[in-house]
């Protein structure tokens, strides 16, 4: 940022010549001689008016006549502030200005709320020295409060109805015209998210003699007091949950997986299968489990099964041949992506498929009596087979959760706390249409971890199409087809 300083004449006195220096590290001039010069901050100043610029004007028949003009190089920052009650989106720790990009930082309030930033002033102006504004091109602008006769201070910002697109600005009321600082300010109706939780376990041992992992691990695991943690987290999309279990007296619920298994059973390409269709019944209180009473729930309510153990399934929908390089199975995609190395089939036939690549195949069988059939198939391109598969055998995919209704989330071999907040991650996918991306301290990073528990605004890459990224906050608020429009 810079500054023009101009000198001129008195009345009555012309032809002037004036020479411009500073002894300031902390200025910059762009010339030394002229009746202009534009001066540029280097360096913070270390007071009020403490760099100094000299200019000396020189004429014939008259002695050196010298002026000071002190100036103040200041520095404004927004930051988060200890009182913040929602989100702050630092970018990912990149400078607040940036050419060609958004050149600030992102903060959250819930509508008719408010919330607060930390202003830092470098240089030795105070808070009474700046007006602070917020300016948004739709109206319903926030209002910011007063600000402190301090360097650092907590400025409150109040909002007003649901605005996404504001920018609160510090201008100097020396340097109106001048934007020292400025932040995104994002005002969202609050996301109320229902969710009812249901907890199940096989009542006898698997039949294929499977009998480990038949039951659940952790039988104090209490996603109703999570509640607090959800919504601590999820406050900076501004979105709450309300968390109930199905029965309520919060038990587990004994369940005979329909597939005969004493495992949960997913069969992706049919959206899970007699497994899920069984648990949904019982969740949307079509059928009742003895002895249970059931928290009334609605199709606004979302839903989550939790299991000990559930194994996912591609099946395939052609026999496959020893050395053939593609397998087909039924539905249009896979979740497989290069370098996956997924088991195909079992027992003495069990081999490594090395996955390449995918197509989808369509096939429409036309009816003269009826509507046209059309069936899809995905075809695997892949290395080599070393067996002969037949119609109906597997390719299985390893998933902790399916974002379905309901929600299947497995305990397996997963600790307590990474459990409880892989219900968020899938009730996103559910809810927002969230993406699994790449950020290990996000809800939505594609495994679940420790610490995982940030939305943000600054877009994040999706895992299976690294080139395309979405902006969190705005597709839960503004959802989009495409959330990559979010960018």
């Amino acid at each position: 940022m810079d500054v023009e300083l101009i000198a001129s004449d008195l009345p009555g006195f012309a032809g002037g010549t004036f020479t411009w220096t500073t002894l300031s590290q902390n200025l910059h001039l762009s010339n030394d001689r002229g009746r202009s010069i534009r001066v540029t901050g280097m360096g913070v100043s270390a007071g009020r008016d403490a760099d100094v610029v000299l200019v000396i004007r020189t004429a014939p028949g008259c002695g050196p006549v010298v002026n000071t003009v002190p100036l103040t190089v200041v520095k404004v920052t927004f930051s988060k502030s200890a009182l913040n009650k929602y989100g702050y989106d630092d970018r990912d720790g990149q400078p607040r200005w940036l050419s060609g990009d958004v050149p600030f930082h992102y903060l959250s309030i819930k509508e008719e709320d408010s919330s607060f930033v930390q202003v830092n002033i470098e240089g030795g102006l105070l808070g009474t020295d700046f007006d602070f504004e917020c300016a948004s091109s739709a109206g319903g602008r926030c209002k910011p409060g007063s600000p402190q006769d301090k360097a650092v201070f907590d400025l409150e910002l109040k909002a007003g109805k649901a605005q996404p697109a504001q920018v609160l600005l510090a201008l100097c009321k020396a340097s109106p015209d001048t934007a020292f600082a400025q932040i995104g300010i994002c005002v969202y109706p609050e996301k109320l998210v229902n969710v009812v939780v249901g907890r199940f376990e096989h009542p006898q041992p698997d039949p294929k003699g499977q009998a480990k992992g038949n039951k659940i691990q952790h039988p104090s695991m209490d996603f109703v007091g999570e509640t607090p943690k959800y919504n601590d987290a999820l406050r900076e999309a501004v979105v709450k949950y309300k968390v109930f279990n199905l029965f309520t007296d919060g038990s587990i619920a004994p369940y005979e997986f329909r597939s005969g298994r004493g495992t949960f059973i997913y069969d992706i390409a049919a959206s899970g299968g007699p497994d899920r269709e069984g648990l949904q019944r019982i969740m949307i209180g079509k059928d009742k489990i003895a002895g249970k009473t059931q928290t009334p729930n609605t199709a606004a309510m979302v839903r989550v099964a939790i299991v000990p153990r559930m194994r996912s399934f591609y099946y395939l929908s052609r026999p496959a041949k020893r050395q053939d390089t593609k397998v087909y199975v039924r539905g249009p995609s896979v979740y497989f992506i290069l370098g996956n190395i997924p088991p195909l089939g079992q027992g003495t036939k069990q081999e490594p498929l090395y996955f390449q690549s995918q197509r989808m195949v369509k096939t429409v069988e036309t009816h003269w009596f009826r509507p046209d059939t059309v069936t899809y198939e995905c075809e695997i391109s892949c290395s080599w087979l070393q067996h002969d598969h037949e119609v109906g055998e597997f390719i299985e995919f390893f998933a902790a959760a399916w974002a379905n209704d309901p929600i299947i989330i497995q305990e397996g071999t997963s600790v307590k706390d990474i459990i409880l907040w892989t219900m968020p991650h899938e009730v996103s996918h559910v809810v927002f249409g969230l993406k699994d991306i790449d950020d290990t301290t996000n809800i939505m990073n594609h495994e679940q971890g420790p610490g995982q528990t940030r939305l943000r605004y600054h877009p994040r890459k999706w895992h299976y199409k690294p080139d395309r990224v979405e902006n969190q906050w705005q597709q839960i608020h503004y959802p989009v087809k495409d959330p990559h429009e979010h960018k």
